[in-house]
């Protein structure tokens, strides 16, 4: 898990930007950029099903909620590929999910009438931010600040369900990524060197917290 900032694995060094700026371009081929949005929103909305479902939503909120989780799911997919292709999670897609999930979660929460569900998931997605970031300044060579503005967003949408689902989704993400390097270690397709994205385990962990509110377990309440 190495720094995915700004930067291509391969290719001449691009000029410096800003926090705020545009980063290079994107070398991911457009059809690996689609299916990580297809696999996304199948995610996304699935999890929303069965957790809408847990949490007994009508049959609009439920379509609302899955409408929400699936457009996230496949920007995030996106994202995803992009990590698994090019190590790095790039602003152009990290810093506008930040925003647009905060809003589109505040204003499902107030149709839904459930406002209590804002501070969770506002909280949830700033703490995430906060140690991550930290994370990413103490081991630069393994969390990035990729990895730290996609955690906010994987979070927040989590902890919209559940503060114990936000939880998960962090706790998922490790553990899910350790068994994949201690597996592809075994298999010598890794050693101590090999830089492995952390988004896809972001992603996947705040899914599977999502989806284990279809019942009411310590999983999800």
């Amino acid at each position: 898990m190495t720094d995915r900032g700004e930067s291509p694995i391969e290719g001449p060094e691009p000029a410096p930007v800003g926090p705020l700026e545009v980063p290079v371009a994107l070398t991911t081929s457009r059809s690996v950029q689609g299916l990580g949005a297809l696999v996304g929103v199948v995610l996304g909305g699935g999890a929303a099903l069965a957790a809408s479902t847990g949490h007994h939503f009508s049959s609009l909120e439920q379509i609302l909620a899955i409408i929400v989780f699936g457009v996230f799911g496949a920007l995030a997919g996106w994202a995803v590929a992009v990590d698994i292709v090019e190590h790095r999670l790039p602003n152009r897609l990290t810093y506008p999910l930040i925003p647009a999930a905060a809003v589109s979660l505040i204003v499902l929460s107030l149709i839904l009438g459930e406002p209590r569900r804002i501070s969770v998931a506002l909280f949830s997605g700033l703490l995430a931010g906060g140690v991550f970031f930290v994370a990413a300044l103490v081991t630069p060579s393994g969390i990035g600040m990729g990895d730290a503005k996609f955690a906010v967003t994987t979070t927040m949408l989590a902890g919209w369900w559940s503060p114990v689902s936000a939880v998960w989704a962090i706790f998922n993400a490790f553990w899910m990524a350790g068994i994949f390097v201690l597996i592809a270690y075994a298999a010598r397709r890794v050693n101590a060197r090999t830089a492995i994205p952390f988004g896809p385990f972001l992603f996947a962990g705040m899914a599977l917290a999502i989806f284990w509110n279809m019942s009411a377990s310590p999983f999800s309440w």
